[in-house]
């Protein structure tokens, strides 16, 4: 038997051997022994959740099996959940490749976001989606047919697994519609595959098997290392990935922990205190508050390659909201006075509220840019880049900041962005100055360096 004619037989049994067949250049050559089981079919009625690192062709091999379930006809009908819309385009073009390699019929419905192939149907939704009642009738047998089979593959954007909210509101989508539109003669069979991003996120709850994943079969979970410290897939694994990458993305990602919502971000005993080195070139970041809410956030950030990223200064300051404008001038005089140079202020401001103190800032400081920016991720988010100086040692700040409002908040700010105190304002300026530092995050920190300045 030639290998082309033993690949086709296996093909027939095994969707693994059948995406080799049929798509050669979309599929590894060689597979990991843990792939077998991300294409094992459930019993009807039961659902499991398959967790694996990123980048561990877990998407690949979920399309190749809906195309070898749907030539098998394994399935009356797939419901195929995703976290976007354009990822749900992408799997319908991949899906048409497919069918268009194997030979096998197939047409798109786009109104009902659906497509027939061989005669099985395949539903592409978004979390919150319209699934209550859904069916397709088939036209040769006049039958109603609705899906047996939920792959649900990464579920969760960045943005809403960081929201307790918005994971509530998928979960409860999830538990109340998607997973109950099939019907009673044919028990919904439930695949949910991912990798986890927060330990409060819907993937990182199934790992753990808490209500309402209680009574799912025992979790697949097959990190990039095994407990001998081996790669599960030797031909993808890159040895220089764990020292590029921050370490909460390795743990959660890669080594799939899901850590408990008390990790903290900036454990104290990776901090270096160093003395602030003289002729600093600086930049300013601004948290700015109101009369009554939390404190404005100052400090000051230079980047140089004896110390890496270091904080030279940092307040918070509780006065009139009027009044920000003339303290962050002053917070920036004094560091002249020191003989620093101050490259730039950076204000987080929405439109709106808050670009007046950046503007009457502006005026008192000129000729020294001054600039506003809109959030656009979770302060969490803006921190993780940070975390990665911060493990290889690359991230100090100056010994009169010992017992400061940045020490207790940096160095207590936690999964759930909660600090021991509650605020995180001058932690934040930190991060936000951090970032202008080192040009968005793209300058990648030195080697790791070891030992600790007192």
């Amino acid at each position: 038997m030639t290998k082309l004619a033993e690949l086709t037989y296996r093909a027939v049994l095994d969707p693994r051997a059948w995406l080799q067949r049929w798509t050669p250049a979309a599929v590894p050559a060689r597979y990991a022994p843990h792939h077998a089981a991300l294409v094992e079919l459930p019993d009807p009625g039961h659902a499991q959740v398959r967790v694996v690192w990123r980048g561990s062709a877990k998407t690949t091999l979920t399309r190749g099996f809906i195309g070898w379930l749907c030539e098998r006809r394994h399935v009356r009908g797939i419901l195929l959940v995703r976290a976007t819309g354009s990822d749900t385009r992408g799997d319908r073009e991949a899906l048409e490749r497919i069918c268009q390699a194997r030979g096998l019929p197939h047409e798109i419905d786009g109104e009902q976001n659906r497509m027939i192939i061989n005669g099985v149907p395949v539903w592409f939704r978004t979390p919150g989606g319209a699934v209550r009642g859904i069916n397709w009738t088939n036209p040769a047998t006049a039958e109603v047919v609705r899906p047996d089979l939920c792959v649900i593959d990464d579920l969760e954007t960045r943005e809403s697994a960081r929201s307790k909210h918005q994971t509530a509101v998928i979960e409860t989508w999830l538990f109340s519609d998607a997973l109950q539109c099939g019907e009673q003669a044919h028990p919904m069979r439930t695949i949910m595959l991912g990798t986890p991003i927060t330990p409060t996120c819907l993937i990182s709850k199934a790992m753990r098997q808490e209500p309402p994943f209680d009574r799912w079969d025992d979790p697949l979970v097959v990190p990039m290392l095994n407990d001998k410290g081996e790669p599960n897939w030797p031909e993808m694994y890159d040895p220089d990935l764990r020292s590029s990458i921050p370490a909460i993305t390795l743990a959660t990602e890669y080594d799939l922990e899901t850590l408990p919502p008390g990790e903290l971000y900036f454990p104290a005993r990776l901090t270096w205190w160093t003395e602030t080195p003289k002729q600093c070139r600086l930049w300013v970041g601004v948290d700015p508050a109101g009369d009554g809410e939390d404190s404005t956030g100052i400090a000051a950030v230079t980047l140089r390659q004896d110390v890496g990223l270091h904080v030279v200064d940092a307040i918070g300051w509780d006065g009139l909201a009027s009044q920000m404008p003339l303290q962050v001038a002053a917070f920036v005089r004094r560091l002249e006075q020191n003989g620093h140079t101050v490259a730039g202020v950076l204000f987080e401001a929405n439109q709106g509220a808050w670009q007046w103190p950046a503007r009457e800032t502006r005026d008192l400081l000129a000729p020294i840019t001054v600039q506003t920016a809109p959030p656009k991720l979770s302060k969490g988010e803006r921190a993780i880049p940070v975390t990665l100086w911060h493990q290889n040692g690359w991230l100090s700040l100056s010994p009169h900041l010992r017992g400061s409002t940045l020490d207790s908040e940096m160095h207590s700010f936690t999964l759930s962005e909660q600090t021991l105190s509650g605020h995180d304002d001058v932690f934040d300026a930190a991060m936000w100055a951090a970032g202008v530092a080192t040009q968005g995050h793209t300058v990648k920190p030195p080697t790791a360096r070891t030992g600790q300045v007192a």
